[in-house]
């Protein structure tokens, strides 16, 4: 369980964070209650002693209410992999970001063995993108067999881990290299309800790797049509690879596709026509 950065190819670099903005009318009354505290909380303390720095006065106020930042990758794994070894009933993962490298897949199945030796539940979602990778295939029969549930999806969501119901870890930073750690019970609660609404959409994974060919039946729908969507709303083939977990120059060939298939010269004209076609088959 390690926070990384990961491109549409599986390589290591950095990614942006994009949240899903239909959560926004959920999360903003959870957050801002806390953040008013906080900021209340932060003016009273500097204007009874102002030689205080803002970094001084935030940190201990931030712990006190259950948000804690952590940077640097080496700090962030660490606090995950402590909540994780001393987890006792679930861990629930979501890592986006396309297929992972070897080297991630092999310390995540050390982990993951110790931890279903403990008895510990276990359920991670990946992108769809994922089915097309043989490390990830291979990992994912490993881990299936050992216990783990897991499935997939199409759609960008963000990485997330949730321990024993109790600590949550989020990216703080568009590079990942700055995280939360959450202990407050309404938020922890939060991301495990989006955590579950999120995992009834998604896919199981096969129990047994299968060939790309074999497996494009299945969700090649999804992605096209997560393609599609995001063509409409004006996103750049890099942006879309990313949330997809997808090569740019995979989504750059769909994209060429589509644009011979509607007969649009342009990428403007493009998503006019795709939306245009959405609304007559809706």
């Amino acid at each position: 369980m390690v926070f990384s950065r990961h491109t549409g190819d599986g390589h290591v670099g950095s990614s942006a964070i994009a949240a899903p903005a239909d959560l926004r009318k959920t999360v903003e009354p959870v957050v801002r209650l806390h953040l008013t505290s906080l900021i209340d909380d932060i003016v009273k303390i500097a204007q009874a002693a102002p030689e205080k720095t803002l970094s001084t006065i935030c940190s201990p106020i931030s712990s006190a209410v259950g948000i804690e930042y952590v940077y640097g990758l080496e700090s962030i794994n660490k606090k995950i992999a402590l909540a994780v070894d001393s987890s006792r009933a679930e861990i629930l993962t979501a890592q986006p970001g396309g297929p992972r490298s070897p080297a991630v897949l092999e310390a995540a199945l050390n982990t993951v063995r110790a931890r279903l030796a403990a008895g510990v539940r276990m359920r991670t979602l990946y992108q769809h993108s994922t089915r097309f990778d043989e490390p990830t295939k291979n990992y994912a029969r490993a881990v299936i067999e050992l216990g783990v549930e897991l499935r997939t999806l199409d759609e960008f969501f963000e990485r997330l881990v949730i321990v024993d119901a109790d600590t949550a870890f989020l990216p703080a930073a568009a590079d990942r290299t700055t995280a939360l750690q959450i202990t407050e019970p309404a938020l922890v609660r939060f991301l495990r309800d989006l955590f579950d609404r999120t995992w009834e959409r998604a896919a199981a994974f096969p129990f047994r790797p299968n060939r790309a060919r074999d497996a494009a039946p299945e969700i090649m729908p999804e992605i096209r049509q997560a393609i599609r969507r995001l063509l409409i709303e004006g996103h750049a083939d890099k942006t879309i690879g990313r949330r997809l977990g997808i090569s740019e120059r995979t989504i750059t060939a769909h994209v060429a596709s589509l644009r011979e298939g509607v007969g649009a010269t342009n990428r403007l004209q493009l998503g006019y026509r795709l939306a245009l076609e959405d609304l007559r088959t809706n």
